[in-house]
């Protein structure tokens, strides 16, 4: 079970894929449940006109959540290369620098692609899902970074919204302070551009507060507030709206078997300048099952995914803001990461320096701290510990 994948779980895996997209055939081919089947000249008429019907709103993807940028890896998904190739490549680099390099390839089919309280219309939806976070720690516990990512969606039957692609560009300041000895407190802050729609640009200035507590080696909670500050040029402040976030969730572990459930509330606050001028409240949950394709390549994971998301408290219920959609995601993610090892090497550095000032005459009578591993120490990815585990915070999680 928790081996290499069978003959029979690739086949079950295959055997999902084509459930859904003969469901998704068979949806569309049969009208949306208590609708009559539409010609497809209407059928696309009447799917335009869903998003034109919002005042304000443009042609953008209205299937990407703030969530959608996953903050949430375990270490054993970020071992790509064998350890010679990993020694030969960290001799190179900076031992304050670090990065990860994250990219997710997924199905999946999508109950309210319009996000209507009425008429929802399914599909079946491809996405691929690139995130690079690179970063330098200029203190032990401090460091500058940037990050990019990009969001592509190809969408079976409503071909409209396949056209624009959301991609973010920030840089950002992190400051990691240790509470206790696996209670981890950060404060995280970015500037970015996004770009969601040709001829649409928008700026957000991102506070944000991360708090990490270890349970148990393999039992980890986590928690974030954040603030969305909208405008429309860089550096600008909250000229368009203001958007608060609050995040929690949990990661379990049990032997290659990963879970992830995580719940977020958005409130949106818009003025007449924002895109669209609308007042929203909305609810993302997500539960995610994963495990390594093999033992042999534990950075590339196979995953299933259940995102049920709740709309309200925009007036007048518009399309894109409002209703309830289900999304059942099915992929891989391949990750690559680097930590930083400054901090693991200041701390072993003074244990060396304690030493040879007080070398010790009696075996038994050695300090703990002079022949242990170095203690826990916190990196630009989260807080590791001695159990090997850690956290990384692979970019921006909002929109």
């Amino acid at each position: 079970m928790l081996g290499i994948l069978t003959k029979s779980d690739l086949q079950t895996t295959a055997l999902i894929s084509w459930l859904f997209i003969l469901t998704t055939t068979s949806a569309q081919a049969q009208g949306v449940v208590g609708q009559s089947t539409l010609p497809n000249s209407t059928q696309q008429t009447t799917t335009s006109q869903l998003i034109a019907e919002a005042p304000g709103t443009v042609p953008f993807n209205p299937t990407v959540l703030p969530t959608d940028v996953n903050p949430q890896i375990f270490s054993s998904e970020r071992s790509m290369l064998t350890r010679d190739m990993q020694f030969a490549i960290l001799k190179r680099l900076p031992a304050r620098m670090w990065f990860n390099m994250v990219t997710e390839t997924s199905q999946r089919l999508e109950t309210n692609v319009f996000f209507t309280t009425n008429r929802p219309r399914q599909d079946y939806v491809y996405r691929i899902l690139p995130n690079i976070s690179l970063g330098y720690n200029i203190f032990s516990k401090t460091a500058v970074y940037c990050n990019w990512f990009l969001i592509k969606d190809v969408f079976a039957s409503h071909w409209q919204l396949s056209k624009p692609v959301t991609q973010s560009l920030s840089l950002g300041f992190r400051q990691d302070i240790p509470i206790f000895k696996k209670t981890n407190l950060q404060f995280d802050f970015q500037a970015r551009e996004l770009w969601q729609a040709p001829h649409f640009q928008q700026a957000d200035l991102l506070p944000a507060i991360n708090l990490t507590q270890i349970i148990k080696p393999n039992f980890v909670l986590f928690g974030s507030s954040l603030l969305q500050l909208r405008s429309h040029y860089y550096f600008q402040g909250a000229t368009r709206e203001i958007d608060p976030f609050w995040s929690g969730g949990l990661l379990y572990r049990r032997g290659q078997w990963n879970f992830t459930a995580t719940a977020t509330y958005v409130a949106n606050f818009r003025n007449r300048n924002a895109v669209p001028p609308i007042n929203n409240q909305s609810m993302i949950c997500d539960f995610e099952l994963s495990r390594p394709v093999s033992p042999k390549i534990p950075s590339m994971v196979t995953f299933i995914r259940a995102e049920p998301v709740w709309n309200w408290g925009a007036p007048g219920n518009p399309p894109g803001l409002s209703g309830f959609d289900f999304r059942l995601f099915g992929g891989i993610r391949v990750a690559v990461n680097k930590p930083a090892y400054n901090a693991s090497v200041d701390y072993l550095r003074k244990q060396l320096l304690e030493m040879e000032k007080q070398p010790p005459t009696n075996p038994t009578e050695l300090k703990e701290t002079s022949y242990l591993s170095p203690e826990p120490a916190t990196t630009m990815h989260g807080f590791m510990t001695n159990e090997n585990i850690n956290i990384a915070y692979t970019g921006d999680t909002n929109l």
